[in-house]
């Protein structure tokens, strides 16, 4: 009980940490690219480069993972990552910025696949119940102390002193890595592979035969939907708040707080839902619970229904994710391509959904880029569910 209770406040420490530094770069990043005079497009795709980067090495990212273990891997990517995070603060040009977080996506799928592997191979001994504390953890640094801290940076410092202070936090959860030793082989078979035995094409044909698992393809899916969701909301509600409602750069930072805020009472407060509800019931619950928050955040300028809009969002998008980890901690097969499919997702979400939203925002204004989603989510969850209903049921059978 006491190991149980150990590995799972090291995910906690470790995961708030990492979070923290993308939370600062999350809110600082799109200002200091509209303060040199990026169109609403460019901030798009500034945010969502990171997210092709991240894409183009979640692959290899699982298949190392799997080789050498999740420690060695996280390690690697924190320091490219602290590495770009300083290129920011010298080379402020649009040109460099892209580059910069381009480099930074391949270090995040680094980062982020290691961090997801380590959980999903301690998931049982941790407890289906607590799938949503890892995420949720994370997201104390990413959408509450990271950004909490950017807007507080913004009001106070210059954009060079910020990057310069998230690059130094960046390499903070490497010493806890080694420290509460999270970072172990994945798999608890103590899998050794042999350099001469790491076939590239083997490798290929095994990740992309775990989408053959219906319920591991519709997850991904609809969190792949729901991350293209967040990351456009994350791009452009400060943004929105500041140039079109007239917030100051700290106040809106708090609109993107209170998002996480709700994520992060939501991971840790509803997991006993997966005892009490079947899993396509939630499913529909979160996207009409998020579609009501974009909703709201869209079609009115009144900040209090702003807010309801924004705890709503955050509340869905939380339930969400608690199905999304339940879901592929219980899959069978080596955690680091399971990760890796996940990642995978993830980044396209991460990377177009900015982009698409810049587009939206740019033909039809702000307020479009948040009630763009509601459609596309309903679409998504209706769709993969139905296709999955059959196999739905067996599995709450055997539950």
């Amino acid at each position: 009980m006491k190991q149980k209770s150990n590995v799972l406040i090291g995910f906690i420490i470790l995961n708030i940490f990492t979070g923290i530094c993308s939370g600062i770069i999350a809110l600082v990043l799109p200002l200091f690219a509209s303060s040199i005079g990026a169109s609403v497009v460019q901030v798009g795709i500034i945010k969502g480069i990171s997210g092709i980067g991240a894409l183009i090495m979640v692959l290899p990212s699982g298949m190392l993972v799997d080789n050498y273990g999740t420690s060695r891997l996280y390690i690697v990517g924190t320091i490219i990552s602290t590495i770009t995070t300083l290129s920011l603060a010298f080379f402020g040009h649009p040109e460099v910025i892209v580059f910069a977080m381009l480099i930074q996506g391949f270090s995040n799928s680094l980062r982020f696949t290691s961090l997801n592997a380590a959980f999903f191979g301690r998931l049982k001994e941790i407890g289906i119940s607590k799938s949503g504390w890892y995420r949720g953890s994370l997201s104390i640094g990413l959408t509450f102390i990271g950004p909490l801290l950017g807007g507080y940076f913004v009001q106070y410092l210059e954009f060079k002193t910020i990057f310069c202070i998230a690059a130094i936090l960046t390499l903070i959860p490497s010493i806890f890595m080694i420290m509460l030793e999270v970072g172990k082989k994945v798999s608890t078979q103590k899998i050794q592979v042999e350099k001469e035995k790491f076939h590239l094409v083997e490798q290929l044909i095994e990740f992309f035969k775990l989408f053959e698992n219906k319920q591991l393809r519709n997850t991904v899916i609809i969190e792949g939907t729901s991350t293209a969701c967040f990351s456009t909301f994350a791009t452009f509600i400060v943004i929105y708040m500041v140039n079109i409602l007239g917030e100051g750069a700290q106040n809106a930072s708090h609109y993107f707080i209170l998002e996480g805020t709700a994520y992060i009472l939501s991971v840790f407060l509803l997991g006993g839902l997966l005892l009490k509800f079947q899993k396509r019931i939630l499913y529909f619950a979160s996207i009409f619970t998020m579609s009501i928050g974009l909703l709201l955040i869209g079609a009115t300028v009144q900040n209090r229904i702003i807010v309801v809009g924004i705890l709503l969002l955050g509340a869905g998008t939380g339930l969400l994710n608690i199905l999304t980890f339940s879901n592929l901690g219980t899959i069978e097969g080596k955690k680091g391509k399971i990760s890796s499919a996940l990642s995978a997702c993830t980044s396209i979400g991460a990377s177009f959904g900015p982009m698409f939203g810049g587009i939206v925002g740019e033909i039809f204004g702000y307020n479009a880029i948040f009630l763009c989603y509601i459609p596309i989510l309903l679409i998504v969850v209706a769709l993969t569910q139905h296709v999955d209903k059959s196999s739905i049921r067996e599995i709450l059978v055997k539950e």
